[in-house]
């Protein structure tokens, strides 16, 4: 099954399938053509507790922390031009592992140096419809 998430997007992969228990959260893009600056798009993981809560820095999982410490969330590591085919970033979960206190797992796409750079997704070719790539899996 897969699912295209837009801005703010809520999703319940498990309410439409208990059993679930392995997702691949792939971004793919390019950066549009007239623009002729470099960008790095990234994909980040954040693992949230029943209040919406980070617990600590190590469940944030994104290219500077690529692994969660109970190994179910990997990222396969950071692109940083957006070449090739097909995803550019992937994030891999074992929803089976994952520790009882995470109710929540948002995906967030950035911009890096974005404000500095003075890009926006505007700027921002096959990424998908919306104007932000958020959403969330619960």
């Amino acid at each position: 099954m897969a699912v295209s998430l837009e801005k703010g997007q809520t999703v319940s992969l498990t309410k439409e399938n208990p059993l679930l228990k392995r997702i691949h959260i792939g971004l793919g893009w390019d950066p549009a053509e007239e623009q002729g600056v470099e960008f790095d798009v990234d994909v980040s993981l954040f693992m949230l507790n029943s209040t919406g809560q980070v617990r600590m820095d190590c469940d944030m999982i994104y290219y500077n922390n690529l692994e969660s410490i109970c190994h179910s969330i990997v990222h396969t590591g950071d692109n940083r031009t957006g070449e090739g085919d097909g995803d550019d970033e992937v994030i891999l979960c074992d929803l089976s592992n994952l520790e009882e206190s995470v109710r929540t797992l948002a995906i967030v796409v950035t911009i890096h140096d974005a404000v500095a750079r003075r890009q926006n997704f505007g700027q921002v070719d096959n990424i998908g419809s919306s104007p932000n790539g958020v959403g969330r899996l619960s």
